[in-house]
């Protein structure tokens, strides 16, 4: 029980969220069970889908967002595995002067895409965490912004990080817990054979990002479950900024499937969609519905 109250407090000291690092949470980057032994191609794979709306506070260019992402592993030798993930995140947010929605029943409009790929690589080791096997992972991502509106920046970053995660954490007190957990270094840069010079350069220069998930079950088909990241970030520019998400609600299972209904909420100094020299902070609070494919 101590455990569990821990794990709940831990999730209730991060109460505000951030955007547009779209933080993961720990399965979404480890999927899958860990590799034990010989090579096997495309061995287990990851795949979101979200609509998360921001009704309880939203901002002058934020309302809701839709998410997809998709994480798949291509090669397991041994106990390495190598593989990769592709995200997209269609932004949108409440009509501003000057423009138009879609609809009289729509008011609201489609600022920007936002592509998220990479590659990671992750080394199995023997030690176990409470019953979950430890990686070590490093990681290469690309990032890009496409804003809808000529006003709006288009801010994006190449991403390197290193890190230990552990998924599938159950402590033997309360076997009805499960506790997912993730750690990476990152270092942020835009690289000049990607023919970007005319963008801005990120605003981070390093990022600690930290992600936690613990869900009980209730039944077998039935959890409650919280979510929490937060990133801790050298700016560019000097200084420091942290930015934190949290998610927290019920999820239904049916085999690989999965549906889950939550609260979101969501905060940051500057989520980059306007130009380098003017911040952007937005804080959001509201529901999300999310599907769930792991295999």
């Amino acid at each position: 029980m101590r455990t569990a109250v821990a794990v709940a407090a831990w999730l209730t000291v991060c109460v505000s969220l951030q955007a547009y690092d779209f933080m993961e949470r720990p399965r979404a980057m480890l999927p899958g069970p860990a590799p034990e032994r010989g090579v096997e191609l495309t061995s287990t794979g990851f795949w979101q889908s979200a609509y998360r709306s921001a009704a309880f506070a939203d901002s002058d260019l934020d309302a809701f967002q839709i998410d997809a992402f998709g994480h798949h592993a291509i090669v397991d030798a041994g106990r390495w595995r190598t593989s990769i993930f592709y995200g997209t995140h269609l932004l949108a947010g409440p009509v501003i002067e000057g423009t138009t929605p879609g609809a009289d029943a729509a008011q609201w409009i489609m600022n920007a895409i936002q592509y998220e790929y990479g590659v990671v690589v992750a080394r199995y080791a023997d030690l176990r965490l409470a019953g979950a096997r430890l990686a070590l992972l490093a990681e290469y991502a690309r990032r890009s912004y496409h804003p809808f509106l000529s006003e709006l920046s288009e801010p994006a970053a190449d991403l390197v990080r290193i890190g230990v995660g552990a998924v599938g954490m159950q402590p033997q007190a309360i076997p009805q817990l499960g506790i997912d957990a993730l750690l990476r270094l990152g270092w942020t840069e835009l690289y000049e054979f990607w023919g970007a010079d005319a963008l801005p350069d990120p605003r981070a220069r390093y990022t600690l990002h930290s992600a936690l998930e613990a869900s009980y079950r209730l039944q077998p088909a039935v959890a409650l479950f919280a979510v929490t990241a937060l990133d801790l970030i050298v700016l560019r520019s000097g200084g420091l900024s942290a930015d934190v998400l949290i998610q927290s609600g019920a999820r239904f299972s049916t085999g690989p499937a999965t549906m889950e209904l939550f609260l979101d909420g969501y905060s940051s100094q500057n989520t980059e969609q306007l130009s380098p020299n003017q911040s952007t902070a937005a804080t959001l609070w509201g529901w999300g519905l999310r599907f769930v494919l792991a295999f």
